[in-house]
């Protein structure tokens, strides 16, 4: 169900189908919609309503007679993306089919025509776009575009099935799916859109929605805070730790307007575990990265995008050709003398207002990153701009700060390049 953004008849009802009666109104774009006891049934540029209770939409309609559905057409079709005459065209974006939540089965791609399908979202709706698909009968990647048709994330796992998500939390937005086969002539699959409320204006989650598992959205703007720094099919978390993340990301972009965006790197897959059941092993430690508990973060930084990567000098740690570490000893950590670039007051303010949400168990950091952080955290109290209750709770769940091996031996090495949160269970 759409939500419009301007109501242009009255003692309608409201957008989210409550109320009876006809509702009338256009989005930003100038596109018009209307409703009839909160249900979509009829859309176009101009909406003609007839004396017989119908509406008819085009610069030419006419009232009367007319089709039997509810197409922008006047055709007796149903909007079926394969149907030549229902005014839908698979390959222009501007003619997407236009979905709302729900399945959609046996759509069909082929290489020589992408899908597109439009989703008008409202303000605070979490949408997860799910492509289900068999990869050995054909490979299908997809791209979500905003409402210019910037292309905002893209979804190329090489697995089966994709999914992707939308979200924005300032305004009414008009989202563009693409589906494209990669490899292979032809190849059906289903399109599911599962629509959540989710906000950043709270940091705690109340309600059943918060143990489900959500997908990181893809960000609309700098506004959000955060940016993906890892493939869409590894940003699958717990509800209340996604909000909480929206949260505290939301707040340092408010604290220091100026800042950039954080990236977000490894979390879970689409049943919360990193990589989980379609390449193997773990990634992580055993009983981390599982079920949407636990996610990692790059570092606020001062030399560049808050992107994930090593944070001190370059040489404390010497990479072999797999692209691991050797051995132990302080290739796992900043050394004491090394310099380092996180930016210790944004990071003090970012686990600050995690903290605000009463799941977070535990914040993993390196060892020379804790004790500045901390410093900065300090200093923050004395100035006024953090509660000394959040910077108690910090120094109770900021890890860690001891000697190499005490912090070693705690589980706490290879934090040189992004900081780990973790949940309660």
């Amino acid at each position: 169900m759409q939500t419009l953004a301007l109501w242009l008849l009255s003692g309608c009802g409201s957008p989210d189908g409550s109320g009876s009666g006809r509702c009338i109104g256009e989005f930003e774009d100038g596109r018009a919609y209307a409703f009839e006891n909160g249900e979509t049934y009829c859309e176009g540029d101009m909406l003609h309503d007839c004396e017989d209770g119908t509406l008819r939409s085009g610069a030419s309609a006419e009232c009367g007679g007319g089709d039997s559905d509810s197409d922008v057409d006047s055709d007796s079709d149903s909007d079926s993306d394969t149907d030549p005459d229902d005014g839908y065209n698979d390959s222009d974006p501007v003619k997407a089919t236009p979905i709302g939540e729900g399945t959609l089965a046996g759509e069909t791609v082929t290489d020589s025509a992408d899908r597109w399908y439009r989703l008008d979202l409202p303000q605070g709706l979490h949408a997860m776009f799910e492509v289900l698909f068999r990869h050995a009968d054909g490979d299908i990647d997809v791209s979500l575009h905003d409402h210019e048709l910037v292309e905002l994330q893209r979804a190329e796992s090489g697995t089966d099935d994709e999914r992707i998500s939308a979200w924005n939390p300032f305004r009414n937005q008009t989202f563009y799916l693409r589906v494209t086969l990669f490899s292979g002539s032809s190849q059906t699959y289903d399109l599911r859109v599962v629509q959540t409320p989710l906000t950043h204006d709270e940091a705690e989650c109340a309600g059943d929605a918060c143990a489900e598992l959500r997908q990181l959205p893809a960000a609309v703007s700098e506004e959000v805070g955060y940016f993906p720094d890892e493939r869409p099919a590894y940003h699958f978390m717990r509800h209340e730790l996604l909000q909480a993340f929206l949260y505290a990301t939301r707040q340092v972009f408010l604290d220091v307007p100026d800042t950039g965006p954080l990236g977000v790197t490894q979390v879970g897959d689409w049943q919360g575990d990193i990589p989980g059941v379609k390449e193997g092993d773990q990634w992580h430690p055993d009983g981390t990265h599982t079920s949407g508990f636990d996610m990692d973060t790059a570092y606020y930084r001062t030399d560049g995008p808050n992107a994930g990567g090593y944070i001190c000098e370059d040489d404390i740690c010497e990479v072999t050709e797999a692209g691991g570490c050797y051995g132990g000893g302080i290739d796992y950590f900043c050394d004491s003398t090394s310099d380092h670039w996180v930016d210790v007051e944004r990071m003090a303010l970012y686990y600050g207002h995690f903290l605000q949400s009463r799941i977070i168990r535990v914040i993993g950091a390196d060892r020379i990153v804790v004790g500045d952080v901390l410093d900065a955290a300090d200093r923050l109290v004395d100035e006024g701009r953090m509660d000394g209750t959040i910077r108690n709770e910090m120094y109770g769940r900021l890890a860690c700060d001891g000697s190499y091996d005490e912090c070693f031996r705690a589980g706490w090495a290879f934090h040189v390049h992004h900081t780990h949160i973790s949940t309660i269970r």
